[in-house]
């Protein structure tokens, strides 16, 4: 009874091991079920509560409605062969008290909260920020809301919280309390009522998607990093509210298919933090610890292979989806060998409409698009991560270079335990092995415009990245929406597409000189295929924020990148011999990196923009009274 549910429910990839709670009132009974087996490690879970004796249930009571904010039900599994008398009082009775006390400590919170900010209009904060741009009023309060069950989400709200602290706010930052709990409604409403923020900002959920604990009428940011489902779904941008501004990685399709306003979202790709990450001296045993020829800094140690068995089983409740990806997995490794030319993500969409055929399955838009998103891509990045770690791994034995593998779980592989340096705390210890290897390798399916990029180049370290068509994309982006304010004489009708020269603009020149020396050809045109970029609005530009692509971070991406082991090992090489050259363009990525894409010049752009948001809501709302009393 006890081994089962400890098996059945363990830690997720993410760290997250629910609560155990074991209440025995004969504690002679329960050594002598601890005869039965060897409990050992069970015992030293920390996630498992024991309430042993007498006074089990009064403990149990005791524990539950201490902080009943917490509380969360689970399930009640009583074993009806004990000898010993139940607990008194009885668990379900535990169980109801505790949550009949969250849900009344809920409601008294959320009443709370409403009571605070129901006054607080648009125009009661444009005199309340007004009043702290001027230093009249006491500093902001900044409540950010995130989550220990992620890699780097959690400390990159951390950082945030430090820029806007440099920035003289108050913060505070929510997350939950332990390995074994998850946040609670009525823990939101707490440190709200208890911070009283001026602007709350939550990572990759929007104000709509918290309404149950974010007031309407308090400024709110969602900052963007991950392309969660919720965010996709068919009205989201029309629930975006007044006094919401959303910050990070915008899509046009968020934009042009789901209706956000462009006016209230800012384009930040990613952020970085340069009082963290700096080119200061390394301390002597850092570097001894840190020093190698080629370094890779990841906690993706889980192989292809694994990855997707673990995929199919938080697929497993559908068996069409099920067979189809156990069709898509073959493909997987085509569209990585061919990354570098063919753009994965079409590569993707078409190898799932395959895979339906070749499994005999039929499965609808939505969730189609959900398996490229949350397989598809993830599966596609760690077959190329695990690809080049391969090429590392010979390229280095075979040139006598040396090389650092550092992250979570590397010695438990048996390719690359050889190379493992254990995990890295997301400050010093980052920054001495960015500053300390002669390269870093980077690998995303997705981007080169990546945080560990940007904290190298910050740290005085370089990143070589594996170049693949999709990190390209935004080069040709960048150029398609250039072209949108051009004229275009060139008609293509049979593509419904227009363009003009390549020569009629600058940033254009740049674009097809970054797409040659990579090997993209180009032809007579810019393209721009009919209404692209169309109804977006003045502020597209912003909220996109297509100029932060691969060629503006690394400059020439032609030195930087590869695509085979062969490229791989000639960037090596020339990182290796040539410290000048290193050097230079790590100092050109730094400077590019501390203008625009750092958390203080975010907490910069947050402040004006809201600000400006703010005044635009409190006209709109009295251009509607003055609507309403004229009527």
């Amino acid at each position: 009874m006890l081994i089962e549910p400890h098996a059945s429910r363990p830690r997720t990839a993410a760290g997250f091991a629910p609560t155990i709670r074991l209440v025995q009132v004969d504690a002679a009974e329960l050594f002598a079920g601890f005869a039965i087996a060897d409990l050992r490690a069970l015992i030293a879970d920390q996630r498992v509560e024991w309430f042993v004796g007498p006074d089990a249930g009064v403990a149990l009571r005791d524990r539950l409605l201490d902080r009943p904010s917490e509380f969360r039900p689970g399930p009640y599994v009583p074993l009806t062969t004990l000898t010993a008398p139940a607990a008194n009082p009885s668990v379900p009775e535990v169980l109801h008290a505790a949550r009949v006390q969250a849900d009344e400590t809920t409601r008294t919170q959320c009443a709370r909260v409403e009571a605070i900010y129901a006054p607080r209009d648009a125009a009661w904060w444009v005199a309340r920020w007004s009043e702290i741009r001027a230093g009249t009023a006491e500093p902001m309060r900044v409540l950010l809301a995130t989550s220990r069950f992620t890699t780097y989400v959690r400390h990159a709200t951390r950082d945030l919280a430090d820029a806007f602290e440099s920035a003289g706010a108050s913060v505070r930052v929510i997350e939950e309390r332990s390995d074994h709990s998850v946040l609670s409604a009525g823990e939101y409403c707490e440190a709200i009522a208890e911070h009283d923020p001026d602007l709350i900002v939550a990572a990759n959920y929007p104000r709509w998607k918290l309404s149950s604990v974010v007031p309407e009428n308090v400024p709110f940011v969602c900052w963007v990093q991950d392309a969660m489902p919720h965010m996709y779904e068919a009205d989201a941008g029309r629930r975006v509210s007044p006094m919401e501004l959303l910050v990070g990685t915008i899509t046009s399709d968020m934009l042009a298919r789901h209706g956000y306003p462009p006016e209230q979202c800012i384009a930040m790709p990613v952020a970085a933090s340069e009082r963290k990450f700096h080119r200061g001296a390394v301390c002597h045993r850092l570097r001894e610890r840190f020093t190698c020829d080629v370094a890779y800094i990841s906690n993706q140690s889980e192989s292809p292979d694994r990855t997707h068995d673990r995929l199919m089983r938080e697929a497993s409740a559908s068996t069409d989806v099920v067979r189809t990806l156990v069709a898509l997995r073959p493909h997987i490794g085509r569209i990585a060998k061919h990354s570098d030319t063919e753009w994965g993500w079409t590569s993707l969409r078409s190898a799932i409409l395959i895979s339906e055929e070749e499994a005999g399955t039929t499965l609808d838009p939505i969730t189609r698009e959900h398996l490229v998103r949350h397989y598809g891509v993830i599966m596609l990045d760690r077959t190329l991560r695990h690809q080049t770690l391969h090429w590392a791994a010979e390229i280095c034995r075979r040139r006598g270079w040396s090389l650092g593998i550092f992250g979570a779980g590397w010695d438990g592989t048996a390719a690359f335990a050889p190379y493992a340096r254990g995990h890295l705390d997301h400050g010093e210890e980052a920054r001495s092995a960015y500053a300390c290897a002669g390269v870093h390798l980077h690998v995303s399916a997705n981007t080169i415009v990546h945080q560990r990029v940007m904290e190298c180049a910050l740290a005085g370290g370089l990143a070589i990245s594996r170049l693949t068509a999709d990190t390209l994309a935004g080069v040709r982006q960048h150029a398609s929406f250039i072209a949108r304010d051009l004229d275009r004489p060139i008609r293509r009708q049979a593509r419904s597409e227009s363009g003009c020269s390549w020569a009629s603009h600058p940033t254009l020149m740049q674009a097809a000189t970054q797409l040659q020396k990579c090997g993209f050809a180009i032809d007579e045109g810019c393209w721009l295929r009919d209404g692209k970029w169309e109804g977006l609005g003045a502020h597209a530009e912003r909220a996109i924020g297509l100029r932060f692509h691969a060629g503006w971070l690394m400059g020439d991406l032609a030195e930087t990148t590869f695509t085979d082991a062969a490229t791989l090992e000639a960037r090596i090489e020339r990182a290796l011999t040539r410290p000048e050259w290193r050097d230079n363009v790590s100092r050109g990525v730094s400077g590019r990196v501390c203008t625009s894409l750092t958390h203080d010049s975010m907490v910069d752009t947050i402040m004006i923009t809201m600000a400006e948001r703010l005044h635009t809501a409190a006209k709109a709302a009295s251009s509607q009274s003055a609507n309403i009393v004229a009527a």
